[in-house]
C-alpha cells in the first residue's frame, strides 16, 4: 500500500499536466498551416479537442521545433535508444553480464513477453502503445525524454487520455517501481472518473 503523500504528489502532477492540456500548450494539429511572410514572427495554428486557435509564436521558437523534429529523423533506432536508455540505469549491473546484455532479465523485468523484445530489437512491427509505456517506466525516462521516447515509438502521451495523464503524473514524481505503478494505475483505473485498463493487467 503506497503512502498517501505519494498519492497527494500524484493526484498534483494529474491537475498540473490537465492545466497544461487545458492551456492547448504546442500541441499542433496534422493540418497545422504557417504563414512565412513576416521576419521575426509568424501566424501558427493549434489544435485541441478540434478546436483550432490563432497565435503568434516567434522564429527563434519554430526554428527550435523544427529542429527538434529533424533530430528525431535523424536519431539511432527505438531499439538502441533502449539500449542507451539501459546503460544508463543503476541497476545496469543486473541488466548485463560480462559486458554484454541479459535482455530476458530486462525484458522480464519490463513485463514484456519474448516476442515484442524480438520485435523491439529488429524492428519488424511498430510497437504497441503499452509496450512503450511499460519501457518508459522501466527506463525511469524523465517527462521530457518519455515524450521523445513515445514520438520515436510512432505514438505519443496525451494528456487527455486519462491513463497517459497518471503516467504523466508518475514520471514527475519519479515513481517507477513496477509495483507501484500497478497499484496507481488500478486505482485510477478501476475508481476515477474515467475507467482505463492497467498496461500490466497481468502483472
Amino acid at each position: 500500500m503506497l503512502k498517501q503523500e505519494l498519492y497527494i504528489k500524484i493526484e498534483e502532477g494529474i491537475n498540473k499536466y490537465r492545466a497544461l492540456s487545458a492551456a492547448d500548450s504546442l500541441i499542433f494539429s496534422a493540418d497545422s498551416s504557417v504563414e512565412t511572410g513576416l521576419d521575426s514572427t509568424a501566424d501558427i495554428y493549434f489544435s485541441s479537442s478540434g478546436k483550432i486557435y490563432a497565435a503568434r509564436i516567434d522564429k527563434k521558437v519554430m526554428d527550435a521545433v523544427e529542429n527538434r523534429m529533424q533530430q528525431h529523423e535523424t536519431q539511432k533506432s527505438l531499439y538502441d535508444l533502449i539500449l542507451f536508455y539501459i546503460k544508463r540505469l543503476g541497476k545496469s549491473r543486473f541488466f548485463f553480464k560480462n559486458g554484454e546484455l541479459n535482455a530476458a532479465a530486462f525484458y522480464q523485468y519490463a513485463q514484456i513477453d519474448k516476442s515484442t523484445w524480438s520485435q523491439l530489437k529488429y524492428g519488424t512491427a511498430t510497437p504497441k502503445k503499452e509496450t512503450l509505456l511499460k519501457l518508459v517506466i522501466a527506463l525511469r525516462l524523465s517527462v521530457d525524454e518519455a515524450e521523445d521516447f513515445m514520438v520515436k515509438g510512432s505514438n505519443s502521451l496525451n494528456p487527455n487520455d486519462p491513463r497517459d495523464l497518471v503516467i504523466l503524473a508518475l514520471l514527475d514524481v519519479k515513481c517507477y517501481e513496477i509495483g507501484d505503478v500497478y497499484e496507481v494505475l488500478e486505482e485510477y483505473g478501476k475508481n476515477g472518473v474515467r475507467k482505463f485498463e492497467n498496461i500490466y493487467r497481468d502483472y
